[in-house]
């Protein structure tokens, strides 16, 4: 069982370009509000093969057609729309509007490179979350419940859904949600221990999609996103 964790001066200037809306600066790590009632977080940010802009975040954040807006620039009104949301895979594509979005590679102390492999047992892994900030954790490997994702030790709590899992400068995966350890020992006993305090390492491991899963699913496919490379 997955307890996802979602919602929560120019001389000269034309009139057009005074009144314009200055540009929002989003990355890997940005809060996300979709479909003005969830909370989750952009994993990454950067262009598919037809050059659009896009981003992605985890799929149970919201459906294709839903509108998202930066937490922090709400204000700004709708920069972006879900394009396509893969529940097998648990990602959605969103793509941004060019003219209301600035990419940014670095973003709340985080920098994302590009993609990487996926961590293995030992490995310390980071992510930023809108709601727990930056925080790392050992990677356990693959998930017993669920081998296509990963276990790790990084905090996570509502609305930190998508958010990016990093080791070094590289994407390794897409958090989901937290793991609810299942019948501890054959007690037939299920622990949920959330993460509410980044600073106390006892809590549920997190879970996540290894980006390298995300992004051969996208490039088998002739979609809005096929062919992602980040900024």
């Amino acid at each position: 069982m997955t307890g996802l964790i979602a919602l929560i001066g120019v001389s000269g200037m034309t009139a057009t370009t005074a009144n314009a809306a200055p540009s929002v600066g989003l990355g890997g790590g940005a809060g996300i509000v979709i479909a003005d009632s969830a909370l989750c977080t952009l994993t990454t940010i950067g262009y598919d093969g037809a050059g659009r802009l896009v981003g992605l975040t985890a799929g149970h954040c919201g459906g294709s057609g839903s509108t998202v807006k930066a937490e922090k620039t709400m204000g700004s009104g709708v920069l972006g729309v879900i394009r396509q949301s893969n529940r097998t895979w648990d990602y959605a594509v969103i793509e941004f509007d060019k003219s209301k979005v600035t990419p940014q590679r670095s973003y709340r102390g985080l920098t994302i490179s590009g993609p990487g492999p996926r961590p293995e047992f030992g490995q310390t892994a980071c992510k930023a979350g809108r709601t727990t900030g930056t925080t790392c954790g050992v990677v356990w490997g693959d998930d017993p419940q669920v081998p296509t994702f990963t276990l790790s030790q990084v905090c996570s709590n509502h609305g930190d859904s998508g958010a990016p899992i990093v080791v070094g400068d590289k994407v390794v995966g897409l958090l989901n949600g937290g793991r609810i350890i299942q019948n501890l020992g054959g007690t037939g006993l299920d622990i949920d221990v959330p993460c509410t305090d980044p600073n106390i390492p006892i809590h549920n491991p997190t879970i996540s999609t290894p980006m390298m899963s995300i992004l051969a699913d996208l490039n088998g496919r002739n979609t809005v996103g096929s062919g992602f490379r980040a900024v």
